[in-house]
């Protein structure tokens, strides 16, 4: 209970405690990265974000909604590569790779 009560009351202690905890919880909720390869079937007018349409490793359609980077517009029928992964939410798509 002295144990305890030293580490959370020493700020050096509880900041290297903390950082620990924090990067197993990364490192387990991180997931791995996805590369796919599609046509724009839509693009928003508004923000900017295209419809990807490509197909998943068993071969079914499936739609991804790509976030576009700064300064970069999609047009439909275009072919682009969006990766998904990669970090704590799996469900973002962008053209950036994730690591």
């Amino acid at each position: 209970m002295k144990l305890i009560k030293s580490i959370f009351w020493n700020p050096f202690a509880f900041l290297i405690l903390s950082a620990i905890v924090f990067m197993f919880i990364i490192s387990y909720l991180h997931t791995t990265p996805k590369c796919y390869i599609g046509t724009v079937i839509e693009v928003s007018s508004w923000d900017g974000y295209a419809k990807l349409k490509t197909k998943t490793k068993l071969g079914k359609d499936t739609i991804l909604r790509v976030t576009p980077k700064k300064r970069e517009r999609f047009v439909v029928g275009q072919i682009i590569t969006a990766w998904t992964g990669g970090d704590l939410f799996s469900g973002i798509a962008s053209t950036d790779p994730q690591h």
